[in-house]
């Protein structure tokens, strides 16, 4: 059996949604190839410092009792937590630890730590403004100086770490664009900033050379980037790219675009994850064999997570996640601040419709034919699998010449709808009339005929025109009927009831090919999604 790997599956799902904002993508690679230079992130972490012991960039309100508006805010810094993927422990606990430090309303552009006054069984939180400004530094420059590495479209622990970097450094305080900005002002932020900031960069995974205890593999890529850094032409690109950056992630429409992208990616990185737990099982059991006490709990978590995958439901479970986010994720947002204009709305509507109906082509369609589809029999009991292997065999048991080709079909199917169908006469009505509620067989059937034919022969011009009429009002509901496409089965027996049922049978074959057309033309495949035009889903039944 061939199985495409589902992690690259869904990399090839994340593609058009990175790509969807103009210049996004690019910013963020060109931000993680800067944040690979030591002196980058040593810039980045002294800016930091020079913003934050700005006038007003900082404000401690000592307080007895947190403000009202605490839940409020609260409840945004946890939706900014949810969002945030990293593989790394100390970045999490970073973050934590910085959010429930600066617990203002992180929305606007000054950082504000609210203080709890101490009592006599609990001390204060902070005794000073300058001990609460080093605080907030020691959380905020670990964090940010660490950056993220350069995504790949193509990786697929890649693009989640690194979106969720930049949004999260968007929405909370703008710290990011800020931090930036300030960088590009070319100001000496003086000694002090650079001395603190080296201090508390000693915190991060990225040493400095010549640190007592430093790691050698990492003293070796700090001097091989800065050397790299002292390259004329490498400088001089790097500086081509710090300035279309901050040029970029200045603009008012950044942080919400990020924001919508980030929001969108979420149930692709959850996909992500699944897959890469199950590589993880199948590496455990190669590495510790089957003599091992957890290798039957291993292959037990294999075979749920295989089965769960090549039966759809993991596939439908993504496909439910962006409907969640249409019922509730996009309210959500809106509310913790995305500001959603309608050109956004319907760009995210888009999207939405991009990422569903590729999932469902690459992790639902591709798992309904055999051999996928056989897995099915392992959910069934007794009974259930013995009719279904029955079916099985009594379908692929056939001879080659019994069996009903593609071709067949579609022979069959032209042939009913160039078949000459005759119009309603007189004649017709008056035979349906006359053997209402009779049913003979072979000769008596013929005796009837005769005798009703020769009395239909003896009547009057007068007495056929009756006759005549309706069968004229008959042929006028056929001929609308015949323009029609194919109803549902709920309201064909109410539309095909004050017409012959054998006569408007005829007219099936013909009146599905005016659905074939109105699908075809329907105003979906104006829309971009990831089914593939209109020919393809007729011809592949992929809906």
């Amino acid at each position: 059996m061939r199985l495409k790997c589902c992690n690259h599956q869904l990399c090839l799902v994340r593609k058009p949604t990175v790509l969807a904002i103009e210049r996004l993508w690019a910013t963020i690679v060109r931000l993680g190839h800067l944040m690979e230079t030591h002196s980058f992130r040593r810039a980045l972490a002294t800016a930091l410092v020079a913003l934050i012991q700005e006038d007003g960039q900082f404000v401690r309100v000592p307080v007895y009792e947190l403000p009202e508006d605490m839940a409020l805010w609260r409840q945004r810094s946890e939706w900014l937590m949810r969002g945030f993927i990293t593989t790394s422990k100390n970045t999490a606990s970073s973050l934590s630890e910085m959010i429930a430090f600066a617990n203002g309303d992180t929305t606007s552009s000054t950082v504000v730590h609210w203080c709890l006054m101490g009592s006599a069984d609990k001390p204060a939180c902070c005794n000073t403004d300058q001990e609460a400004l080093c605080k907030f530094l020691s959380h905020a420059v670990p964090f940010f100086s660490r950056g993220y590495e350069t995504p790949l479209l193509y990786r697929m622990k890649g693009y989640g770490p690194a979106s969720s970097f930049v949004s999260f450094g968007c929405c909370f305080f703008r710290m990011l664009p800020r931090i930036l900005q300030r960088m590009a002002q070319r100001s000496d932020p003086g000694s002090e900033c650079a001395t603190l900031a080296d201090a508390l960069m000693t915190e991060t995974s990225f040493r400095q050379p010549g640190n007592d205890g430093a790691d050698t593999a990492g003293d070796f890529e700090h001097i091989l980037a800065d050397a790299l850094d002292m390259n004329k032409n490498y400088s001089a690109q790097n500086s081509v790219r710090r300035r279309l950056v901050v040029e970029e992630i200045s603009k008012p429409s950044f942080p919400r675009s990020v924001m919508a992208v980030d929001a969108l990616i979420q149930p692709i990185e959850h996909g992500v994850n699944y897959m890469l737990g199950h590589t993880k099982i199948l590496h455990d059991l190669g590495f510790l064999g089957r003599s091992h006490p957890q290798c039957g709990k291993l292959q037990e978590e294999a075979r749920h997570k295989f089965l769960h995958t090549v039966s759809g439901n993991f596939g439908n479970t993504l496909v439910k996640e962006y409907v969640d986010f249409l019922q509730r994720g996009l309210t959500e947002a809106i509310s913790m601040g995305l500001e959603a204009h309608p050109a956004l709305l319907n760009q995210i509507f888009q999207l939405v419709i991009v990422c569903m109906t590729d999932l469902h082509r690459r992790l639902v369609y591709e798992f309904r034919f055999p051999p996928w589809s056989l897995f099915g029999l392992l959910d069934l009991d007794t009974a259930g699998f013995v009719q279904a292997w029955t079916t099985l065999q009594d379908k692929k048991g056939r001879l080659l010449t019994s069996r009903e080709s593609p071709s067949d079909r579609s022979d069959r199917l032209v042939k009913a709808t160039t078949k000459s169908i005759r119009k309603i006469c007189g004649w017709n009505v008056f035979q349906r009339a006359e053997m209402e509620g009779l049913a003979l067989t072979g000769d008596q059937y013929k005796s009837k005929i005769r005798e009703i034919s020769q009395k239909w022969r003896n009547m009057s011009p007068e007495d056929k025109s009756a006759f005549k009429l309706e069968a004229e009002h008959q042929q006028s509901k056929l001929d609308a009927l015949a323009a029609t496409p194919l109803p549902s089965s709920s309201s064909a027996p109410a539309q095909e009831g004050e017409v012959w049922r054998n006569a408007a049978k005829k007219l099936s074959a013909r009146r599905l090919a005016l659905n074939k057309n109105a699908f075809m033309a329907h105003e979906l495949w104006t829309a971009p999604t990831q089914l593939g035009n209109s020919s393809f889903v007729c011809n592949r039944n992929t809906l």
